[in-house]
């Protein structure tokens, strides 16, 4: 084999291995950046959690000064129970509006791992065609160049 022949050989097989390296990082990043959206998305459900449970302790401390300041005020058990019941009944809606937010964000951060990982997948294949196309590419180069013929010896010279 001629020089110039495993020089063009060498060159499509570094671009071969280039094109499947180039995507194989690519899913590796991705699937990095997913695993980073799945966990955002826990910690954005405890969260809600969080304030969830904070939210339904200062209520009920809320209604039980309520309870104690109509009692106080002279109101009767029914005034102050129908207070109290209003209060739980609009403290609750916020909970119910802190969960679903929080749910809301989750899945905002599950879909972008999804994407992510979709993204991944689609750049390892490229990269994996690329590298065949290069190969090809290469094997067809060296096929299809002219062989240069043989130098004769001069007899009698």
């Amino acid at each position: 084999m001629d020089p110039a022949t495993a020089l063009t050989i060498a060159s499509f097989a570094v671009s071969a291995v280039s094109s499947f390296a180039q995507g194989a990082a690519a899913k590796q990043a991705a699937e990095y950046n997913a695993q980073m959206a799945e966990r955002e998305a826990q910690e954005t459900r405890d969260a809600a959690q969080i304030e969830e449970e904070q939210h339904r302790d200062n209520l009920r401390r809320f209604i039980a000064r309520q309870k104690a300041a109509a009692g106080a005020s002279g109101f009767s058990d029914s005034s102050a129970g129908l207070l109290a019941e209003e209060a739980a009944a609009e403290g609750e809606r916020d909970v119910l509006t802190i969960r679903y937010s929080g749910s809301v964000a989750a899945a905002k951060s599950l879909s972008e791992a999804a994407l992510q990982r979709y993204q991944g997948k689609a750049a390892y294949t490229q990269g994996v065609l690329g590298a065949g196309a290069s190969i090809l590419k290469g094997a067809g180069g060296v096929m299809q160049k002219p062989k240069k013929p043989a130098l004769k010896k001069k007899l009698g010279s």
